[in-house]
């Protein structure tokens, strides 16, 4: 979908959300407000008649009783009526003019008036509709007397038909107000769009990019708060890619350089039993031990990457546990005790008891054993190795240290680098330059310090802490 597709979708989207919602808004307003106009309204009129039906109840007994009623009627516009609970009989009905006339609408007397009587207590409250007229009137009815067993009922009646003229300005500013409330929320969701719609298809675009392998495209920054994150997400998607693109090419340049020697000497060696030394026992046995070692030097090599693919993918579960590891130093030693009979190898110890480390026991045997290799390779005219693990400063220091040729100062930085190896042409050419990366990535999983010191003619000193730990 192109961007101004995606813009105009958004903007109309935006635009018909703000338009029902603020139509909506608008709507339940006004029903709010008629409704409550309404009952405010009643209720109000309920309470003015209440008012002057008590006030005239308080001269029913006066001679000035009716002059009394027609001063109400036409100066509150009250229709008032008197009836007698005999028959019904209406004894007196004046209009809002304090005239006498005929009951203005039908049902303000209802028939069952003195029942509601009864049920009040002598008093009663109620609204009628006028279909004749449209219109609604207002009714309190009060028991006043009471003649030779006939109750004389007083009725105060009061049109509500202005409620409706009084509506209708206020429909008429609601259209207006309907109006303006359409034309802000047009404004607002245009404004919005802009501010949405404007960095989500610059992000659109940048991730089309990302997903056809444009590693290093940059996000755009600002928007909302969410657009940010989303544009600082997408950014680190695309460091992570790039790293993981670069690792990936890297890994297979160094894979297919370290393993096209050895097939190539294999491929030879096989070819060379297969012309020359095939009648020949003792040179084709030293063909087939050369096929061997060259197998093994592959199936190393792929056993390191893809123990280094684990540590750095993270997929590597630490089992962390407490431990002893002059314990583990001594074992590590002993592994290597073959080292000491076959090649006259001195390896020598020295630990002290209760060295708790917590950490992952296997990991950091694979240290150990690791920096224990590399000495026994590279311990030189001497073959002499010493071991120590001791307390320092907190923590838990082991050294491994070789007397051999030793490592130039320029290297020293480098030997920490996959694949990295530090005579490559050499005598020694069993490693596969992964070991010490895989070192790297374990103490930096367990947060530990490690190093090396070397000086050319007098050996290396590998070295790694761990915080103590209390048992």
């Amino acid at each position: 979908m192109k961007p101004n597709k995606i813009t105009n979708r958004m903007s109309f989207g935006m635009w018909l959300s703000f338009t029902l919602l603020a139509t909506g808004i608008a709507g339940l307003f006004w029903v709010v407000l008629e409704t409550s106009f309404r009952v405010n309204y009643k209720n109000e009129n309920m309470e003015v008649l209440d008012r002057a039906i008590w006030a005239a109840m308080e001269k029913y007994t006066s001679p000035e009783f009716e002059d009394n009623l027609r001063f109400i009627a036409g100066s509150g516009e009250y229709f008032i009526q008197l009836v007698s609970e005999r028959e019904q009989q209406l004894l007196l009905a004046l209009d809002n003019q304090g005239q006498e006339s005929q009951v203005q609408a039908e049902g303000i007397i209802p028939d069952n008036l003195f029942d509601l009587l009864d049920e009040g207590k002598g008093f009663c409250s109620y609204c009628i509709e006028d279909t004749v007229r449209n219109m609604e009137w207002a009714v309190e009815a009060m028991v006043v007397a009471n003649q030779e067993g006939y109750r004389i009922v007083l009725v105060f009646s009061k049109s509500l038909a202005n409620v409706s003229s009084l509506i209708h300005p206020l429909r008429a500013r609601a259209v207006f107000a309907l109006f303006v409330v359409l034309v802000i929320a047009s404004f607002l969701s245009l404004m919005i769009t802009r501010r949405f719609a404007g960095p989500i298809n610059r992000l659109t675009e940048m991730a089309k990019q990302l997903a056809e392998g444009n590693y290093a495209v940059a996000f755009p920054k600002g928007g909302c708060y969410e657009v940010e994150q989303l544009s600082e997400t997408l950014e680190m998607a695309a460091k992570e890619f790039n790293a993981t693109e670069a690792l990936r090419r890297e890994f297979v340049a160094n894979i297919s350089h370290d393993m096209k020697t050895p097939l190539t000497v294999i491929k030879m060696y096989a070819e060379m039993i297969q012309t020359v030394s095939g009648e020949n026992k003792t040179k084709r046995e030293a063909h087939l031990e050369r096929i061997i070692t060259e197998v093994e030097k592959l199936n190393g090599l792929i056993s390191d990457t893809m123990e280094l693919a684990k540590l750095q993918s993270g997929t590597w579960e630490l089992k962390m546990e407490t431990f002893d590891l002059s314990h583990l130093v001594r074992s590590a030693r002993l592994s290597f005790a073959v080292h000491q009979e076959s090649r006259e190898l001195q390896i020598d110890l020295e630990t002290e008891e209760g060295l708790y480390v917590y950490a992952d026991r296997k990991l950091i045997s694979r240290v150990l054993e690791n920096f224990i290799s590399n000495a026994v390779k590279f311990s030189g005219d001497m073959k002499k190795i010493r071991i120590k693990t001791k307390r320092e400063y907190g923590m838990i220091k082991t050294t491994v240290q070789d007397f051999g040729a030793g490592i130039e100062a320029e290297k020293l930085p480098y030997i920490w680098e996959r694949y990295y190896k530090v005579d490559p042409f050499g005598t020694n050419k069993s490693g596969t330059g992964v070991g010490l990366h895989i070192v790297k990535e374990i103490l930096q999983m367990h947060q530990a310090q490690y190093g090396v010191s070397s000086e050319p003619g007098k050996g290396s000193c590998f070295w790694f802490r761990l915080k103590a730990a209390k048992w």
